[in-house]
């Protein structure tokens, strides 16, 4: 259509994009291992790390063993001072239970508390503030209170 100088219409340009994105066979898995080890911890940023490797292995060509996965996740989360605790409360674990599941929830719980956390601090702040507003229980009409005694 862009040929004949009428407009593209918004199917085909989306058509066209897709396909000019769109991997060959030769690179449909993204990833592969190299990729997944080059994902590392920094600054104890724990959201950022989690989703680097989230997309790693989502993206490899092979899913790589248990033992790898905790090998590799557990080499990063001991850089981690939030982390620590974790850690150590996963070593206590019978060994049958050490698993790369158990640290990844631990992960996810920690990123899930900091937000938490980091939430109520703000909330708490924002309240804190002169002219903000403060939650207060609505006042009752005195003409339903005196419909209620009768």
């Amino acid at each position: 259509m862009a040929n004949r100088g009428q407009p593209m219409r918004g199917r085909q340009m989306a058509k066209r994009i897709t396909e000019w994105f769109a991997p060959d066979a030769r690179n449909r898995g993204l990833y592969s291992s190299e990729d997944l080890m080059a994902v590392a911890l920094k600054k104890d940023g724990l959201d950022i790390f989690k989703a680097k490797w989230d997309n790693a292995l989502v993206g490899l060509r092979a899913a790589p063993s248990e033992d790898i996965k905790l090998a590799l996740f557990l080499k990063q989360l001991r850089k981690s001072k939030r982390m620590r605790t974790q850690i150590e409360a996963w070593e206590r674990l019978p060994p049958s239970m050490m698993t790369y599941g158990w640290l990844r929830e631990a992960l996810i719980r920690e990123i899930s508390n900091a937000r938490d956390r980091r939430h109520r601090q703000e909330t708490q702040a924002a309240l804190g503030k002169k002219g903000a507003a403060v939650l207060d229980m609505p006042e009752e009409d005195e003409d339903e209170e005196e419909a209620e005694e009768e």
